[in-house]
């Protein structure tokens, strides 16, 4: 593959050196300009002195003729390069770099902040029991069969040569709407995949249906629509996420049939960790004898009954819809699953593509995501039509037909979500480095229309954090390209690091781990240009009636609700209190308070950048918002003490870093006045607690604080004056004595 034909990784690898091949170009255009200027007045003038030259004269005047035209098809071949070099990004890509490209986008998925959600609720309902496998054993043959797919594949010229597949600025695009989506949800996953592999899968496929021998050495026909004057298409619709899985379907024409392929299950990588994938599948499981009614607390039972559940939920769904092809996707791992003949045992792979393309120079493009899950489907499209020809001849064909009417599977009540709440946090976090050892794929690929890449193409490799990978590979023009996240969803948007809320407060450097670091700019803008920018964005979308940048979280009190903003122009994504107007002073007195905890703030209490308020009223169903408190600094392992004792987190650690919070916020002689647990959030990576909501707050000696009173009067009005209110070390001794009481009762408490 030559470096022209559109490599994306190597394009914007060197496009860097192409932007100085471009001055340098310039440079000597100019130069190549002003020497055919020269040549041009000496030919002039050598015609106006010589009206009949002589041999030797008319020779030099040849020679600089010829010297010039040399010179101008210099000019004409440097103008050429530079416009192929500008012209590159738009350029249609061919199959081996689009899949590239979709590899480089696929890799920022782990490098990114994988956010766990701030609420995560087990359900306690009746669980319905659900199909189960009898065994989850390895699939031997994956990689052959896979790899068959290609070989299948191997001599058209359509995916070999034809550059129909998007370009660098669509893929550019496509980076940017994945960009900074935090992975805490199945639904967010989902939405991940679905941009970066799921619609990758169908550009290709519709371009292989445009091939009719491709067509018909897949074994495909009758998915594919075929009309008189107009292109072949195939339909593959999906169904709706529900429970984490969606089901991919493909329309037979030949009786408008909607006939099942595969099924997809997602699992965001907090929820099933590769360590978790590789320890669980180990060897064989046999669910009835190794997981179900058995007790361990070892981190290898746990991972094996984890995966099981996972299995178990994702294989009862592939028999309700009709269909024995499906996979698990954490966003970093694959695991593809195949239900046998015998419908009691299930086969798997384990795939994880970064670590695959990276060991495999040769076979890697086809390990990457998208080629995986497309060789994967059209497998399972071939399998319908073999299993069709089952029927209709009725005699025995290979195993990729499924007889559908194989034994009744014996059922499991399971949700993988309770047995995900049951394991240990301290267990399921423990650092672990169980080694991925990816298999050697070359002895088994036969022919494909992908040319083997040099072994000398170096992958980005790991990653600590988004900001970095900006600095290697495919994406690194993004890195020096701002592109305004306005227009998103707001709850496409993370929030904003307690670090980087510090920084905007403080007027400190920029936090390059906060995941919305590349639209900040080059410094924060100041508290006051913040706090007004966000104040005239909110009045012209109140007035437009226009969520895209502030959406309603929940409702927080009787007469407060709690939004999620985001500064359109700069990326700032953070939290507002809003209250009704006859409770503003409310509002002003905690923002008050918050100011005299400013030393802790980030750590033991919220980040507080003050008050906005808007010209219209935020209409909601319970109350109309217009005054807001600006929060953030929310670390994205927050969860609330009741979640926490749920997950199994040790009682005396929360009671102790309760304890450790209010000590700090004592230290600052504040009173919090209202120490109950629902006011408590607790970080079990960071083993400290965050207490928030101080309206009931009162400070210690706060010179010159104003006071209402209204007793004292003049002039029949009522007046301020400055008090100091002073309180005993006993108040803050007794408080916190009441808090370590109620934090440790409430722990223990049978809710």
């Amino acid at each position: 593959m030559s470096a022209t034909e559109g490599a994306l990784i190597r394009v914007y690898r060197d496009i860097e050196g192409d932007e100085r091949q471009i001055q340098h170009n310039l440079a000597a255009l100019a130069r190549t300009r002003l020497e055919i200027r020269n040549l041009d007045e000496r030919i002039c003038d050598a015609h106006g002195r010589v009206p009949d030259p002589d041999p030797v004269e008319y020779n030099a005047m040849l020679q600089l003729h010829m010297q010039r035209a040399m010179l101008y098809r210099q000019l004409v071949a440097t103008n050429e390069q530079i416009a192929a070099l500008r012209q590159r990004p738009l350029d249609n890509l061919r199959l081996q770099g689009y899949l590239e490209a979709c590899h480089s986008i696929d890799l920022a998925m782990p490098a990114r902040d994988l956010l766990v959600p701030a609420f995560e609720v087990a359900t306690h309902d009746r669980i319905p029991p659900k199909m189960r496998p009898r065994s989850i054993v390895p699939a031997p043959d994956f990689a052959a069969k896979q790899l068959r797919i290609w070989s299948r594949m191997a001599n058209s010229a359509t995916l070999r040569t034809d550059a129909c597949y998007p370009s660098i600025t669509d893929l550019e695009w496509l980076r940017h709407m994945v960009d900074g989506v935090p992975v805490g949800y199945a639904s967010s996953l989902a939405g991940f995949m679905r941009r970066t592999v799921d619609e990758a899968v169908d550009t290709v496929l519709d371009r292989i249906v445009q091939s009719e021998s491709l067509v018909n050495g897949l074994e495909i026909g009758d998915f594919v629509l075929t009309q008189p004057g107009s292109e072949q298409r195939i339909t593959t619709p999906r169904s709706v996420p529900e429970d984490g899985m969606t089901a991919m379907f493909a329309i037979r024409y030949a009786d408008s049939q909607r006939v099942p392929l595969l099924v997809a299950c997602y699992r965001p990588p907090h929820r099933l960790s590769l360590n978790e994938i590789l320890k669980g599948l180990q060897r064989d499981i046999d669910v009835e004898r190794d997981v179900i009614d058995r007790m361990g607390c070892d981190f290898a039972f746990t991972s094996r009954c984890l995966v099981a559940a996972v299995v178990t939920q994702l294989y009862h769904r592939m028999r309700d819809v009709g269909t024995r092809f499906g996979y698990i996707s954490t966003g970093e791992a694959l695991v593809f699953l195949k239900i046998r003949r015998d419908a009691r045992f299930v086969q798997y792979s384990v795939c994880v593509p970064r670590r695959d393309v990276e060991a495999d120079a040769e076979t890697g493009l086809h390990r990457t995501a998208a080629a995986q899950v497309l060789a994967f489907t059209l497998r399972a499209l071939r399998a319908v039509t073999l299993r069709r020809a089952l029927q209709e001849a009725e005699q025995a064909v290979d195993d990729e037909a499924w007889d559908p009417t194989a034994e009744q599977s014996q059922r499991w009540s399971v949700n993988p979500d309770n047995v995900f709440n049951r394991i240990p946090p301290m267990l399921r976090k423990t650092e672990r480095n169980i080694q991925y050892v990816p298999h050697d794929w070359r002895p088994l690929l036969e022919a494909s229309p992908l040319e083997q890449r040099a072994r000398s193409l170096v992958w980005p490799g790991s990653r600590g954090h988004e900001a970095d990978f900006n600095d290697y590979g495919v994406f690194k023009f993004l890195s020096t390209h701002h592109i305004d996240p306005h227009g998103e969803r707001i709850d496409q948007r993370p929030f904003c690091t307690p670090r980087c809320l510090l920084g905007l407060a403080r007027g400190e450097a920029l936090d390059k781990e906060c995941p919305n670091f590349r639209h900040h700019g080059d410094k924060h803008m100041s508290r006051a240009q913040f706090l007004g920018r966000l104040q005239t964005q909110l009045d012209r979308e109140v007035a437009a009636e226009d969520d895209t940048n502030c959406q309603t979280i929940c409702r927080s009190g009787f007469y407060t609700a709690l939004f999620k903003v985001r500064l359109a122009s700069h990326g700032y994504t953070l939290l507002m209190k809003g209250v009704v107007r006859f409770k503003v002073r409310y509002l002003r007195h905690e923002c008050d308070i918050y100011d005299s905890l400013k030393e802790i703030q980030g750590r033991y209490v919220p980040v507080c950048l003050g008050m906005i308020q808007t010209r219209d009223p935020i209409t909601k169903q319970h109350g109309d918002y217009a005054s807001f408190m600006l929060l953030g600094g929310f670390p994205c392992g927050l969860k609330p003490l009741r979640q926490c004792v749920k997950a199994g987190v040790d009682t005396g650690e929360i009671v102790d870093a309760v304890d450790a919070a209010f000590e700090a916020i004592h230290g600052q002689r504040v009173l919090q006045f209202d120490p109950e647990p629902r006011n408590m959030l607790y970080d079990a990576d960071g083993r400290r607690a965050v207490i928030a909501d101080f309206e009931r707050a009162v400070r210690d000696t706060l010179e010159g604080q104003q006071v209402l009173d209204m007793s004292v009067t003049e002039a029949g009005q009522a007046t301020r004056y400055a008090v100091r209110t002073k309180m005993m070390d006993g108040w803050f001794e007794r408080e916190r004595g009441y808090v370590r009481e109620r934090v440790a009762k409430f722990c223990e408490s049978d809710y």
